[in-house]
């Protein structure tokens, strides 16, 4: 493929040199999970909004809903908002000065034909590649800990067919299990004996799963047991699942960029929008076919 360049000025040319950051610690984060994980509220969460208490959703419209695309949210100056220290007053994690969250599609809308499928995963792709020009250094994994869902076939199919396509992968990812809620069955017991025993069963069954899971996915993956955290969506920002995410993303010092990525980027900066999204189709078409296959499955 031919591709035209601008030409500069004759004589030596001296190398670009690097910029420095406006921001001395940025961090950006991709987040990725089937539908009905709640991705949407982990990433109010990460931002400091506790959507349980204000009804504030600024995920809502890309969270869940296929063909939607990806979905960022820039919070300036993070470790200094007077709000945000406010909400996470217990909370004794510096944070980022600069937080990306970058939410991707989930899997679960099945009313696609595998064309319309490839089509709206080539478009997250293209804008997941210029949002992250900067690299990447945490994929959050968001898995449903209630014990209808889990790690279902979904959640499973997304992993496959990211870490197949995002370089190192493994190296910077966190698995959170939500819906970890706690055990409420001492507030049922007086009046809804009933509903407690079930309520107490579900939370010893949700413990449970969460014990084993590092050593399914290790021995489901080959690969070194990836940190695994819990987080409630009953419970406030206070709570300790935040504090480790929190933790977590602060221990990033390096990032990744993928070589995929980058390909997409410079497509889209030599060619525009609609000829990166069909070097996406081009380049991993069948493998987005197979994870259609798969996810139905």
């Amino acid at each position: 493929m031919s591709r035209s360049h601008v030409r500069g000025p004759a004589g030596p040319q001296l190398p670009a040199q690097p910029q420095p950051s406006v921001y001395a610690d940025e961090k950006t984060v991709v987040l990725i999970g089937s539908t009905g994980a709640g991705k949407s509220t982990l990433c109010n969460f990460i931002l400091g909004i506790d959507s349980t208490k204000q009804g504030l959703h600024p995920f809502a419209a890309g969270g869940g809903h296929f063909g939607a695309g990806v979905t960022t949210q820039v919070l300036d100056d993070f470790a200094t908002s007077d709000a945000l220290v406010r909400r996470f007053a217990n909370v004794p994690v510096p944070l980022p000065a600069k937080l990306t969250v970058i939410d991707t599609p989930g899997f679960g809308d099945s009313n696609y034909t595998d064309e319309q499928f490839r089509y709206e995963m080539a478009k997250s792709f293209v804008d997941l590649a210029t949002q992250s020009k900067n690299g990447i250094h945490g994929i959050i994994v968001a898995v449903n800990g209630s014990t209808m869902a889990r790690f279902d076939n979904q959640s499973r199919a997304a992993v496959a067919f990211y870490s197949d396509v995002l370089d190192d992968f493994w190296g910077h990812s966190m698995f959170v299990m939500t819906n970890m809620d706690p055990d409420v069955s001492h507030v049922l017991r007086s009046q809804y004996p009933s509903m407690a025993d079930v309520a107490l069963s579900n939370y010893q069954d949700r413990q449970r799963y969460f014990g084993e899971f590092p050593a399914i996915l290790s021995s489901e993956y080959k690969i070194a047991p990836p940190p695994v955290v819990p987080f409630s969506n009953a419970l406030g920002l206070q709570q300790p699942g935040i504090a480790t995410i929190m933790q977590a993303l602060k221990a990033k010092t390096t990032h990744f960029t993928s070589s995929f990525l980058n390909n997409v980027r410079i497509m889209y900066n030599e060619r525009g929008y609609q000829e990166a999204v069909q070097y996406v189709i081009e380049r991993i078409g069948s493998r987005i076919s197979q994870l259609f296959r798969e996810r139905r499955m």
